[in-house]
């Protein structure tokens, strides 16, 4: 695979520094008129971007609110038909689901009405002392309602119970067949857009699937129901009385209020990354020291002091600068919360409605009413602020109905052929016949070409080796022979590397653990990486030797299911995610981290097939460098070819089934014409003939 450059982060000349900036091994350029603008502020770890070049509609509150009705009105015959989808999995079910949830949501209506029957019954028989024989009736009745209420609540919770986890497997199952079988036939250029990457993800994230959506909608009929109860039997209790509209106030004061501080933090958008290199370090030095996959190179490089050393220092650095949550340090900053809302209103329904009663005597409640309002205000302030939440939740459910059929209705950019394969003509032949006619091709959402005018023929039944150096477009030929990918122009006529463990610190940090004590690490780092042969490569990464090729993902918005969040912060995301190299190019950085072992500390060099992804100049270029230290250091090499280095090592040793069967110099073994010598004119024999 060819190196990709990291995509780069916009900054705000008027906030943020024009000159260039690393954060996380990211490099931040100066932004340009056309892309997105930040302000910047910083919350302990974090940095947080506030884009200042929101589309103009957004600024005018009436135009939003215009515009989100439009696209919610437009929606509504995709989430009809969404619910008729989702009705066909199973009709019966549906009706018991619906039905146990109606019952649910008016279980709590009928329980608040009768508990203030029994109360009032309780206050007449106590203070009026009321017929004992009628009381007892009037218990019984009230009993009884009490009594089916819990039955018929209890029978709609096991129902509910039952019948949910049913739906939401046929819902969610139904919805993932679809989406595999859309994803399924994407070819590699649709699959691997960032655009369509990213709706794929948001309809299988937990907020955007299917079951979630339809769970949502239940959710908000539920409230609604539990609404209108609650209203009806406080308007019976309240009933007339003058101070009624202010009770009514005050408990939709609180909800709005609490929604009002609730919209103004959702609105408020910003990205927040962790830019405090001290805490960054600390994290990729504690992921080195405990995580398994680098235990070899911290055995085997000594590292673990090291590691500590600099874990103590960056810590102390650190000092107490705060790693909480943004949201969570923003919360903390305010002068006013949510907590506080509640504290003042919590008592101010019950408080008004005693001193009215103090007022006028006349027409005061009864001790049940106002015991009764002190319960149930704060329940239907609840239910307000719920059905202010779900309400603005259901523009998000409806938009995600939207994407969830968009995603599937996304179509294969590459389209099938219509000519039957193999004709009559070719039928017979053995093989298949290839032709190149002057094809170019780029990688989706690239503009270099990693094909240029490449034109040949293969003839039926021909035997075709492609060699090239690494990262010269072998691989991306037989992409586009097995068209994995169509090219960009020209024409295709028709008749697999090696990973290498890199750690997740800057291309500098990565050769420089070769040797951490080194005393100049600029300057041995840049000799290590030439003598590794890396240099070249790693002067095109955007940072150089600052590059981090794995930056930790710590990147987040705090909008959540805005369609615009993805485009409106694609560079600082793009600049978080990893670069790619080829096998090649791994394995020469790899090579440039051992080069810094060349220090009289290091006696002992192993090496675990040190070329396998090299092409042979680049082989024979290494080997040259590695043999230079011979006679300095005690090197061991572990490999299955024979070339330059077999030829000129001291001592080869050949194994065989567990066994050395075999030791000598090049030359001796050949000499004893055995083993070594059988493989060797195995190999040797492609080249001879």
């Amino acid at each position: 695979m060819l190196s990709e450059k990291q995509n780069k982060r916009s900054s705000d000349t008027s906030s943020i520094s024009s000159d260039k900036e690393k954060v996380q091994g990211v490099e931040r350029p100066e932004s340009h008129p056309s892309q997105p603008r930040y302000r910047e502020r910083q919350l302990g770890i974090w940095t947080l971007y506030y884009p200042i070049t929101e589309p103009w509609l957004e600024s005018i509150p009436v135009a939003s609110v215009l515009k989100k009705i439009f696209e919610f009105t437009a929606s509504i015959p995709i989430v009809w038909k969404f619910i008729l989808e989702t009705l066909s999995l199973g009709p019966y079910l549906f009706v018991l689901y619906f039905l146990a949830e109606i019952v649910t949501s008016i279980v709590p209506t009928i329980h608040l009405r009768n508990n203030s029957n029994m109360l009032n019954l309780t206050e007449r028989v106590l203070i009026n002392h009321e017929d004992q024989a009628s009381a007892y009736r009037e218990f019984y009745q009230v009993f009884v309602v009490y009594l089916v209420t819990v039955i018929v609540g209890w029978v709609a919770g096991r129902v509910d119970s039952y019948v949910e986890p049913v739906i939401e497997q046929r819902v969610s199952l139904h919805f993932k067949k679809r989406i595999l079988a859309v994803q399924s036939r994407l070819d590699l250029a649709v699959a691997e857009n960032p655009e369509i990457t990213s709706r794929f993800n948001r309809v299988t994230s937990y907020r955007s699937r299917a079951w979630t959506i339809l769970r949502g909608l239940a959710e908000f009929i539920s409230v609604v129901l539990q609404f209108v109860g609650q209203l009806s039997v406080l308007s019976h209790m309240i009933g007339s009385r003058e101070d009624a509209k202010v009770f009514g106030l005050v408990c939709v004061v609180r909800p709005l209020l609490t929604q009002a501080r609730w919209m103004v933090d959702m609105n408020t958008s910003f990205y927040a990354v962790i830019t405090n290199q001290h805490w960054l370090r600390m994290s990729a030095l504690y992921d080195l020291g405990t995580s398994a996959k680098f235990k070899k190179e911290v055995l085997s490089g000594g590292l673990d002091s090291f590691i500590n050393s600099q874990y103590m220092k960056d810590m102390g650095d650190l000092g107490d600068t705060s790693r909480e949550h943004p949201p969570s340090q923003l919360s903390r900053l305010r002068p006013f919360g949510y907590h506080d809302i509640n504290a003042v209103f919590e008592a101010l329904p019950f408080l008004l409605f005693a001193w009215g009663n103090i007022r006028n005597r006349s027409d005061g409640l009864s001790l049940t009413s106002l015991v009764m309002i002190q319960q149930s205000s704060n329940s239907f302030s609840t239910l307000i602020w719920r059905i202010m939440y779900s309400g603005g939740k259901i523009w998000d459910l409806f938009d995600n109905v939207v994407a969830l059929y968009e995603v599937l209705n996304i179509k294969p950019s590459m389209k099938d052929g219509e000519v039957v394969y193999p004709d009559d003509q070719h039928s017979g032949d053995k093989g298949t016949a290839i032709e190149f006619r002057h094809v170019n091709f780029a990688y989706p959402g690239t503009e270099k070409l990693v094909l240029n005018d490449l034109s040949f023929t293969i003839s039926s039944g021909q035997l075709c080796v492609i060699r090239s150096c690494s990262g010269c477009g072998k691989s991306t030929t037989i992409n586009l022979i097995t068209r994995l990918y169509d090219s960009t122009s020209g024409m295709v006529l028709i008749d697999n590397r090696s990973d290498y463990q890199h750690l997740p610190l800057t291309v500098q940090e990565n050769i420089l653990l070769g040797l951490p004590d080194s005393k100049d690490p600029p300057k041995d780092v840049e000799e290590a990486s030439k003598l590794g042969g890396s240099y070249d490569f790693v002067q095109k990464l955007p940072l150089k030797f600052d590059t981090n090729l794995e930056p930790r993902q710590t990147g987040f918005s705090n909008r959540r299911s805005r369609e615009n969040t993805a485009e409106k912060y694609k560079k600082l995301v793009d600049a978080q995610k990893p670069i790619k190299l080829s096998g090649g190019e791994w394995q020469r950085l790899a090579l440039s981290r051992t080069f810094m072992k060349n220090s009289d500390h290091v006696r002992l060099l192993c090496y675990d097939e040190p070329s396998a992804s090299l092409d042979p100049k680049a082989e024979y270029e290494i080997f040259e460098r590695l043999r230079n230290l011979r006679g300095e250091k005690t090197m061991i090499f572990v490999t299955h070819r024979f070339g330059h280095l077999t030829k000129h090592a001291d001592l080869i040793l050949y194994l065989k089934d567990g066994s050395i069967i075999e030791q000598g110099t090049h030359k001796q073994l050949l000499a004893k014409d055995g083993e070594y010598a059988k493989m060797y004119s195995i190999q040797s024999q492609a080249f001879l003939n």
